[in-house]
């Protein structure tokens, strides 16, 4: 357990960007600060026999850097393997998970007395715990039927049993190490790890020749899968479906690929072949985790979806528009680009008797789309219009296929370009001119400049400098003041000198200061030293502070939905629209001392309220402002040391 402990702190600290605390690695490995000073001490030494350096600094916390790359190579591959998928927590060993784990093993009924002999807890204990229990299991369509004297039974459908007894797993990559318990559980996954490499590479050859895509994590959920589905069926545990979903689910290609993979597993030894009922099951999973983007013929491949698909986007797209002031739908392939996540929302409208949810025990996975504060708050809202419309809840992995998207339609609308116009001066006359011309010319292209004149530096004093944005110089003027911002270069410029003129000429040509202009944020935006005790009390303060007595209520519930999955490098964001605050707002909070949220460390918390009135490019604006605010922690220092919102425009740069 304490090597195990020891191997999670390391990897921590081995992906942590900063300076991390004690505080923070106990809160992360789930032990006291005394623990954790306790397992750095000999962190230290094993980080130095394996190629790692551990240093601390009073104030700021604990570091570690690789300095031997070929020594911790091994090692690095071992960590990544074990714990990359997610940062874990407590919440793996969740007391619920572990009930649950305990009645799906069960063919019958089981007392609730023996629940809490199994776990040591007492009735009390498990009574209480059964409220989440049952949430749980209904995430999948799953239920909890209780009978005087017998105790409690799973009633559902046998495929959704499965499904959530593979995401009660937790990690499903084979090489890592089961963190799992429960015996009698872990039978129906029982199966050698070379076992599970030949049936993983016998099944990612048919995949990969059947042209069908799905995202890594779902090879290694469904390996897990096609154990589970062999030590239920030896046990005479079977699917089974209607003639009607059975016709349905026959026309697609997957339909072919599934028999396919049952094939190929069935030659390699395993007990799957012949059954249509888990030939569907597996194409349902095939479906559930299709990667498709806006290129695929969804119309063609998917007829019974796309249609219903389609009518979702289109309803998403509105309601975009209406809450955020947002048209996407002249963008594009915009609606394709939407459908294409939302293949698994579809399979579940047409099979509303199934269930699944990719994130039991509130799992935080490692999704860059948590630096991404607009676009998940788009992502809400499409979350929001499928809740109202089907009743169903999006899953963790879901929601951040949808942010993904509108990240993709953000990042292709286009600013207004104003060409640049520049003036060139070089001390050896104009030849010398021209080679500054040329360069810059060869760089960013003629469509950058709308003009580019050359004059020596006694004519400058006689043109109207007002025609110009920029001077290019290489030379200093000791004579001769001009009124135009300046540039010096060398005769044949360097690549940091072309690079400094994209950043301050080229770039200028965006109408950034016009677009932080048109947002009216107030410019006492800073907040310092804030007390911090707790997620729930700080999005309480919130709500009365931009809502006073109206509103509050909605305003609550909407920033509670937010949990954990906009927190990135120690920094909380929450974005909504202005139909609730009633004005646009920018506000950083930084907090007094490093606080938690959702199990994560936050030391800022960024509120924002938006409306873009119809201007596309603010939105983008605002997406990559926000996303160099939590990707880069020195462009968040910028703007704290500053206090300027002025600075916002540079920041932006900063990620162009």
């Amino acid at each position: 357990m304490e090597d195990t402990r020891l191997m999670k702190l390391w990897y921590y600290l081995i992906q942590s960007p900063q300076w991390v605390t004690s505080g923070e690695l106990a809160r992360y490995a789930g032990v006291s600060e005394r623990t954790v000073k306790n397992d750095l001490t000999r962190l230290k030494e094993m980080a130095e026999e394996n190629g790692c350096l551990l240093t601390s600094r009073k104030g700021k916390g604990y570091s570690m850097e690789v300095t031997d790359r070929e020594r911790f190579g091994e090692l690095e591959e071992k960590l990544v393997y074990r714990f990359s998928r997610f940062n874990y927590t407590q919440e793996y060993e969740d007391r619920a998970n572990r009930i649950v784990r305990i009645l799906l093993s069960q063919g019958n009924y089981i007392r609730l007395d023996d629940v809490a002999d199994r776990l040591y807890l007492s009735r009390s204990s498990i009574k209480n715990l059964m409220g989440s229990v049952r949430e749980m299991l209904g995430a999948f369509r799953l239920s909890l039927e209780s009978k005087p004297g017998y105790g409690v039974k799973v009633r559902g459908e046998e495929l959704n049993r499965r499904f959530c007894m593979l995401e009660l797993f937790i990690d499903h990559d084979y090489r890592s190490e089961p963190s799992v318990r429960e015996e009698e559980y872990m039978e129906f996954f029982r199966a050698d790890q070379a076992d599970m490499g030949e049936i993983r590479h016998g099944f990612l050859q048919v995949l990969r020749e059947s042209g069908l895509r799905i995202v890594d994590n779902n090879t290694h959920r469904l390996v897990r899968y096609f154990f589970l589905m062999q030590n239920r069926r030896r046990r005479g545990i079977l699917l089974g479906f209607s003639e009607e979903d059975r016709r349905f689910l026959r026309g697609f290609q997957e339909y072919g690929t599934a028999g396919d993979i049952l094939n190929a597993l069935g030659e390699k030894g395993m007990d799957v072949c012949g059954d249509e009922e888990e030939r569907l099951g597996v194409e349902l999973l095939l479906l559930l985790w299709s990667d498709l983007n806006e290129a695929d013929d969804l119309a063609g491949r998917y007829p019974g979806f796309y249609e219903k698909g389609k009518e979702l986007a289109e309803e998403i797209l509105r309601e975009v528009s209406r809450r955020w002031g947002l048209n996407l739908e002249h963008l594009p392939e915009m609606v394709p680009l939407l459908v294409s996540a939302l293949m698994s929302v579809c399979v579940k409208i047409r099979f509303p008797w199934m269930g699944y949810n990719l994130t039991i025990g509130k799992k935080v996975e490692n999704n860059m789309m948590s630096s991404s504060p607009v676009s998940m708050s788009l992502a809400l809202t499409a979350a929001d219009v499928i809740r109202d419309r089907y009743g169903l809840e999006s899953s963790r992995s879901e929601l951040f296929h949808y942010g993904e998207r509108f990240y993709i339609a953000l990042s292709r609308i286009s600013y207004e370009y104003r060409p640049r116009r520049i003036l060139i001066s070089a001390q050896s006359g104009n030849q010398s001119c021209s080679i500054i011309r040329d360069q810059l010319l060869k760089r960013f292209g003629e469509e950058s400049f709308e003009r580019l004149d050359a004059a020596n530096g006694y004519e400058i004093r006689g043109l109207d400098q007002s025609r110009y944005d920029y001077m290019i110089l290489n030379f200093a003027p000791y004579y001769y003041r001009y009124d135009l911002p300046v540039i010096y270069v060398d005769s044949i410029p360097d690549s940091r000198q072309m690079n400094q003129i994209y950043r301050q000429v080229i770039l200028g040509g965006y109408p950034f200061r016009e677009i932080q202009a048109g947002f009216r944020f107030d410019p006492d935006f800073l907040f310092e030293k804030v007390r911090y005790e707790g997620r729930e009390s700080f999005l309480r303060l919130l709500a009365y502070k931009y809502c006073g007595s109206r509103n509050v209520e909605e305003m609550e519930n909407f920033l509670e939905r937010y949990t954990d999955v906009c927190v990135w490098n120690g920094t909380a964001a929450l974005v909504t629209d202005s139909g609730l605050t009633r004005k646009n707002c920018f506000h950083l909070y930084c907090l007094e001392t490093p606080g938690v949220w959702e199990k994560k460390t936050v030391k800022q918390v960024l509120f924002i309220s938006v409306n873009f009135q119809g201007n596309g490019q603010s939105a983008r604006y605002l997406e990559q402002l926000t996303n160099e605010l939590m990707r880069n922690p020195d462009s968040l220092e910028q703007l704290i040391s500053t206090g300027s919102l002025n600075s916002c425009c540079e920041l932006v740069k900063h990620g162009f």
